[in-house]
Parts: structure tokens; sequence; C-alpha cells
């Protein structure tokens, strides 16, 4: 899995951003005892989808860009 992570920059630092953002909110939500359902399920939505952008990879990158046809 790390060498996803180190192979594909852009997917994995977007799933760490996601997490870290729904973590922070979460703990924030509960140290200041306003944590909800919505508030949980919106945290474990992060979680999970950050994790697939972190085991997810870039898009390939085509080797010559594409020639208009020629009439």
């Amino acid at each position: 899995m790390f060498k996803t992570l180190a192979a594909n920059p852009r997917t994995s630092l977007a799933g760490l951003l996601m997490m870290g953002t729904g973590i922070t909110h979460i703990i924030f939500a509960i140290s200041k005892h306003t944590a909800t359902e919505t508030d949980i399920s919106a945290t474990v939505t992060s979680i999970l989808t950050g994790l697939g952008l972190m085991a997810a990879g870039d898009a390939a990158k085509p080797d010559k860009p594409a020639t208009p046809p020629t009439t």
C-alpha cells in the first residue's frame, strides 16, 4: 500500500485531506457537545472515501497527445 501512496501523490493527498477534514470536524463537534448522527455519518463517509482515494491510482497519462483527424 505504501508503494501506491508514493506512486500516486495526487489521489493520496486528496485522500489524506478528506480523512483529516472529517476527523477534525468530529473532534470539534464532540468537544463542543454538538455531535449528531449526521456528523458521525459524514465523518465515517469521509474516512471511507479518503481510504478509497488513497488505494486508488492517478489517471494514466497518454504517451502522446491526441491529434485531430485530417480530412
